[in-house]
């Protein structure tokens, strides 16, 4: 014969309130974080863009070498955002939502269904993560390579190159790191997996 514990949390009115500001406002923060992701990224793209476009006009390699800095630096702004929002979903799926399933099962199944799984890195790669670095790694390619087609050589010249290349390498661990932490495997139940 089965029990209920009486003392559950959905049953005290004053939790079961608190969770639902705590949720709506963890929310409201998950939004806010995309819209900045997203002015993050226009930034990103417009000042990498006019550093290239003022790099080219005046022929000057060492402003052209400045772009792949300056969009390495809005790239971890955007990673370290995409970060946090990957960190208050885990919060919100692993902490808050099983409370209210028990009781509430339409409810509240957004990041449930969101859920990492075995093949959520692959899913999206292609339409997520590739085009964030991308984003990053085009304007500081394009940099490099503008600069280096200016034919003056000079240790500074090599120096900034080797800068560059070390940001875009730090760029894309990191970026890799965040993106393979964001989608680890979660599961209540191994057998779970699906075989293939």
């Amino acid at each position: 014969m089965e029990t209920t514990d009486s003392s559950s949390p959905l049953e005290n009115a004053a939790i079961r309130e608190v969770l639902l500001v705590e949720y709506k406002s963890l929310r409201e923060e998950i939004f806010k974080k995309m819209d900045h992701r997203t002015n993050l990224n226009i930034s990103m793209l417009t000042v990498s863009m006019i550093t290239l476009g003022a790099g080219v006009e005046r022929k000057s390699e060492m402003i052209l070498l400045l772009a792949p800095v300056v969009s390495v630096l809005f790239g971890f702004l955007i990673a370290f955002n995409n970060y946090s929002i990957y960190g208050i979903t885990s919060h919100i799926r692993d902490s808050i939502e099983p409370k209210f399933r028990e009781n509430e099962s339409s409810l509240f199944q957004w990041h449930n269904i969101r859920a990492p799984g075995k093949d959520r890195m692959r899913r999206l790669m292609l339409v997520y993560h590739f085009p964030n670095m991308l984003a990053v790694i085009t304007p500081s390619t394009a940099g490099v390579v503008s600069a280096w087609t200016i034919e003056t050589i000079s240790p500074v010249k090599a120096f900034l190159t080797l800068v560059d290349l070390a940001f875009i390498t730090t760029y894309l661990v990191a970026y890799w790191t965040i993106a393979r932490g964001s989608v680890h495997i979660r599961l209540e139940n191994p057998e779970e997996i699906p075989q293939k």
